[in-house]
């Protein structure tokens, strides 16, 4: 028997955090964590 998780996937959240990331190149994760929330992404602080 293996682990199996059960976190859905984060693809749309990954892909979108990528964007941001490079449009915006000066932000940190917590700036792009607050942009995310503010596109209405239930995004953790740990996940960013």
């Amino acid at each position: 028997m293996r682990y199996r998780t059960r976190r859905p996937p984060d693809g749309p959240e990954r892909e979108r955090l990528r964007a941001l990331a490079a449009e915006r190149r000066r932000f940190d994760y917590r700036r792009l964590t607050v942009l995310l929330r503010r596109e209405g992404f239930r995004i953790n602080h740990k996940r960013a």
